[in-house]
């Protein structure tokens, strides 16, 4: 049975994990520079998505379903430490969809979602995940550059780009299936919004619905930057996240 967890850095002293879920088109490599900016005291996992990355040769998933069901009994696993959930854009949907699943015991153990860059799963229920949709090659190509998702030059090479669209186009498929989702329970753990301030996808006003499903502390948290806002400088954002994680930690242990 595949993996659908990578963990670039093994730390067994480590009290908490925290788990990256990442975007359409995205892979567990986007995120593996985190690490780096990470205290010894959290150990870092990375969701890896079939068709990319060591998972190359699996055939590409293009339903939320289909990914939640498959990657729930590896993630219940992390709800043996406390821990946390980041995902982006599609990822915070996917996350989202998986702690919603949870069993009481592994809930207990959940301190904070953090869901960047994606407007509610009550929104998306409503409205459907895109507002524009890209539908042709030269659509998904405008919004890569656009958005900042890959850099210039990988674009102009053809093997490449084929093998991004190619992920891209099973990626937005699942997001259009979360809209078909029946319902969306609030989660019983702080959640932390992020958002670029100049993203022209999602705005934070938008961002900021995911309010409605959190049964603990909200906060909405914009940043500099547009879809991609935590790229520079790369250390912000895994130090607010673990940041947040051990001082909930430190509370939830008095």
């Amino acid at each position: 049975m595949p993996s659908w967890i990578v963990t670039p850095q093994k730390r067994p002293e480590a009290i908490a994990n925290l788990l990256v879920v990442p975007h359409a088109g995205g892979s567990a490599n986007f995120f593996h520079k985190w690490i780096k900016h990470m205290p010894d005291a959290v150990e870092l996992h990375l969701v890896e998505m079939p068709g990319r990355g060591r998972r190359m040769r699996e055939p590409l998933s293009t339903h939320w379903r289909d990914v939640t069901d498959a990657m729930l009994e590896e993630i219940a696993l992390l709800a043996r430490r406390p821990f946390a959930v980041f995902g982006h854009s599609m990822g915070a949907h996917l996350a989202y969809r998986v702690l919603s699943q949870l069993d009481a015991n592994q809930s207990q153990s959940l301190l904070h979602f953090f869901p960047s860059a994606s407007k509610s799963p009550l929104d998306v229920m409503r409205n459907g995940f895109f507002s524009k949709r890209p539908v042709s090659d030269d659509d998904f190509v405008d919004e890569l550059r656009a958005l900042g998702g890959a850099a210039e030059e990988l674009l102009l090479h053809p093997e490449f780009l084929e093998l991004v669209l190619q992920i891209m186009r099973a990626d937005y498929l699942v997001c259009d299936s979360l809209a078909d989702a029946k319902d969306a329970p609030a989660l019983a753990c702080n959640i932390t919004a992020l958002g670029g301030r100049g993203d022209p996808l999602v705005g934070l006003d938008r961002v900021a619905g995911w309010q409605s499903l959190c049964q603990r502390r909200f906060e909405l948290v914009g940043f500099d930057g547009g879809h991609f806002f935590f790229d520079a400088p790369p250390q912000t954002l895994p130090a607010l996240l673990t940041e947040r994680l051990l001082r909930e930690l430190a509370t939830a242990s008095v």
